[in-house]
C-alpha cells in the first residue's frame, strides 16, 4: 500500500470506537490529523496514543455533529487554520435503539443530524481545502444499515433513515466530485467487534475464522488500502459482511449446499 506519510486526515467521532481506531492507525502510517468528537478529554487520550505508537501529535477540536451551525464553524475553523486537509473521515454517528415513541422529537432530530446534515456541512466547509489539495479522499462510514431491505437489528427507524441518508449523501457528493483530485468513498460494515491496536484483540483479528464477526480493524484497513490506491481507481462502495453476525449470514448450511470436502 501507498504511503500517508505527508497527507492530513480530519477523522469525527475520534474520542472512542471505530474513530479511535483510525486515529491510531493512519497516525501509524504518517498522516497528519486532526481529531474532533464531543468529549475533549477522550480525543486527549486518543491524541496520547497516537503519539505514543510513533504518530505525529494530531490537532484537536470539540465538534458535535447534531449541532449543524456549530460544527459548520468548527470545521470552517480548521479548514482555515490547518495548512492543507488531504483527506476527512466521516465517522461521527450517533447510536440510538428502540422504537420512535421512546425518544423524545428532539433526540431523534439529532440522531438524523449528527449522521447527515452534520456530516454534510463539515465535508462542504473542507472541500475547498480538498479540491486545493494535490489528492483527497472523503470516506464515510455508513454501515450495512443504510443498504436496501436489511433488519434495523434494535435501531430506531431514525438512525435506519440517517444512514440511508448518509448512503445518499455519499453517492451524490461521488457525482459531484467526479472529474476532480477528491475521491469520494463509502465503508458499509456490519454491527462489528469494536476495538483499538491497544487492545489484545487487535492483533488477533486477522486470525479470525469465518464464523467470526467483523472488526474495527477489518474497517480501518479496508479504508487505508482504498485511500492508498492509485489516482486512477476508486473503490467508491466498499460494503464489508461476516458469516455470523451480518447481511448474508451463511454459516448454517442452505438448501442445495454441499459439506466441505
Amino acid at each position: 500500500m501507498g504511503s500517508l506519510s505527508g497527507r492530513t486526515f480530519v477523522i469525527t467521532g475520534a474520542g472512542r470506537g471505530l474513530g479511535a481506531a483510525f486515529a491510531m492507525v493512519f497516525g501509524a502510517e504518517g498522516a497528519g490529523l486532526v481529531l474532533t468528537g464531543r468529549d475533549t478529554q477522550a480525543l486527549e487520550r486518543v491524541r496520547d496514543a497516537v503519539v505514543a505508537q510513533g504518530g505525529s501529535r494530531p490537532e484537536i477540536a470539540r465538534l458535535d455533529l447534531s449541532d449543524t451551525a456549530g460544527a459548520a464553524a468548527v470545521a470552517r475553523d480548521i479548514a482555515g487554520r490547518v495548512p492543507a486537509v488531504d483527506g476527512l473521515i466521516n465517522n461521527g454517528a450517533t447510536w440510538q435503539t428502540g422504537r420512535i415513541t421512546d425518544h423524545d422529537s428532539a433526540a431523534l432530530a439529532a440522531v438524523v443530524a449528527s449522521q447527515v446534515s452534520g456530516a454534510l456541512v463539515v465535508t462542504r466547509e473542507l472541500a475547498p481545502a480538498m479540491l486545493a489539495a494535490p489528492a483527497a479522499d472523503i470516506v464515510t462510514v455508513i454501515s450495512n444499515s443504510g443498504l436496501p431491505n436489511v433488519p434495523r437489528y434494535g435501531a430506531t427507524a431514525a438512525f435506519h433513515a440517517a444512514k440511508h441518508g448518509q448512503a445518499g449523501m455519499t453517492e451524490g457528493l461521488r457525482q459531484e466530485f467526479a472529474g476532480t483530485n477528491v475521491r469520494v468513498i463509502g465503508l458499509y460494515p456490519p454491527d462489528l467487534d469494536t476495538m483499538t491496536p491497544l487492545d489484545a484483540a487487535w492483533a488477533e483479528s486477522p486470525a479470525r475464522g469465518h464464523d467470526s464477526r467483523v472488526t474495527s480493524r477489518d474497517v480501518v484497513e479496508a479504508a487505508l488500502f482504498a485511500v492508498t490506491r492509485p489516482r486512477n481507481c476508486t473503490l467508491a462502495t466498499i460494503v464489508l459482511d461476516s458469516d455470523t453476525g451480518g447481511l448474508y449470514p451463511s454459516a448454517t448450511p442452505r438448501h442445495g449446499d454441499k459439506a466441505p470436502a
